[in-house]
Order: structure tokens, then C-alpha cells, then sequence
């Protein structure tokens, strides 16, 4: 599957110095929306995270100083917080990765005509599978741990107190936590399919200057 040719023999621009001058502002809006969308991303991931504690914490805690039947089901709002944050998660992943090709195959195959090309802020990874696959594991762990492990610490908490209850449990409850389960399956989807989209751009080449990427290589192999 390949993208959009963004550089068509129709889109080359021409040598006037506009051009050269319009690309720059669209790399640099392209790269501030890509630095926006993953301040916010990781921002969105803090939140949910100190949530999810706090509300755990702040049930075991209610229910010990009450010492008093305590609505269970408030454990699981965080397995439908991790929906919510999955799904917003996935678009700022899938969003950013639009835009990064924008920049690979729009932006910089017209800088190339115009002489003024450079290798951009992913360059150097994405010609090294190994790192980059390296670099996609290590935010799914990260997102594992911070969305997904408070989820199943809730889930886990209540089945515990629903089990101390036994056959007193209501319908209801036993409802609720089907339904808590399917949403934290589906927020667990949602993670994994989070970076298909990067990893399908992998699979095409990178447009980058020949005599660039004989000079990469060269001194890779130093």
C-alpha cells in the first residue's frame, strides 16, 4: 500500500524563491502540529493515569474509614476512562503519522528540486527497521502501563470484592463488570492498532537524495 504522491510532476514548484520559502512554513506548521499532538498526548496520559490511582486509592480508603457497604461500581469507571483515552489516543497517533507524511513525501521531495533538502527530525531511524520497531514497542509498554494496568487493577479489585460477596451479588453488578471487561478489551485493541498505520509506512521507501543515502551508509559501515 502506498500513499498519496504528494510530489507529482504537477505539484513541483518553481525556482523563484517563494516556493523555497512556502515549504518552509509548511514543514514548520506541520512539525509544530506534530509537537503539539504529542505534548497533549502524553499530557492525556498523565491525567488518566493519576485519575485511575486516585480513584482506586480513594476507594480502598473511603471504605476503610467507613467501614460500610461502598457502590462498587465506581471501580469501573476507570476501564471506560481507558476506552475514552485509547480511542483519543489512537487518533493523535494515527493524526501525527499523516502528518509526518506529509512532510516525507510532500514537503521534502519539492525541497529537493529546489536544492534545500535535509533529512528531518525521523530521518535517521526510519533507515534503521530495528530501532524503529525498537522505538514503537517501547511506547506500546509505556501506554500498557499507564492505561491498561490501572484498568485491570480496578477490574481486578472488583472481582475480588464482588467474589466476598458470593451469591448476593446482583445482577447488576454482574452485568456492569461484563460490560467493564469488553471496554477494557476494546481500549486494549485500540492501543495495539494504534501504530499500524506507522508501521505500514515503514514498508515504503523514504524520497531522500541519492548522494545522501550513500553518505549515510558509508558511514554506518565505518
Amino acid at each position: 500500500m502506498t500513499g498519496p504522491n504528494y510530489a507529482s510532476s504537477q505539484l513541483v514548484p518553481r525556482d523563484d524563491g517563494k516556493s523555497l520559502e512556502f515549504l518552509q512554513m509548511a514543514f514548520s506548521d506541520a512539525r509544530s502540529e506534530i509537537a503539539k499532538r504529542m505534548e497533549f498526548r502524553e499530557r492525556l496520559q498523565e491525567v488518566y493515569i493519576l485519575g485511575s490511582i486516585s480513584l482506586l486509592v480513594g476507594f480502598v480508603a473511603a471504605k476503610a474509614a467507613l467501614r460500610a457497604d461502598f457502590p462498587l461500581e465506581i471501580l469501573l469507571i476507570s476501564p471506560l476512562f481507558a476506552l475514552v483515552i485509547s480511542a483519543q489516543l489512537k487518533s493523535h497517533v494515527e493524526s501525527i503519522e499523516n502528518l509526518a507524511e506529509f512532510i516525507r513525501r510532500g514537503v521534502n521531495p519539492l525541497l529537493m528540486t529546489l536544492g534545500a533538502w535535509s533529512p528531518y527530525w525521523d530521518f535517521y531511524t526510519r533507515q534503521n527497521p530495528k530501532i524503529e520497531e525498537g522505538k514503537t514497542a517501547q511506547r506500546i509498554i509505556a501506554q500498557l502501563i499507564g492505561i491498561h494496568l490501572p484498568s485491570f487493577l480496578s477490574l481486578a479489585f472488583y472481582t475480588f470484592e464482588v467474589s466476598q460477596i458470593g451469591s448476593k451479588a446482583t445482577a447488576f453488578q454482574i452485568v456492569t463488570f461484563i460490560i467493564a471487561c469488553a471496554m477494557f478489551f476494546a481500549a486494549l485493541r485500540n492501543t495495539m492498532k494504534s501504530y499500524d498505520k506507522r508501521k505500514e509506512t515503514l514498508k515504503n521507501p523514504v524520497p531522500a537524495p541519492k548522494w545522501w543515502i550513500d553518505e549515510f551508509k558509508n558511514s554506518e559501515s565505518r
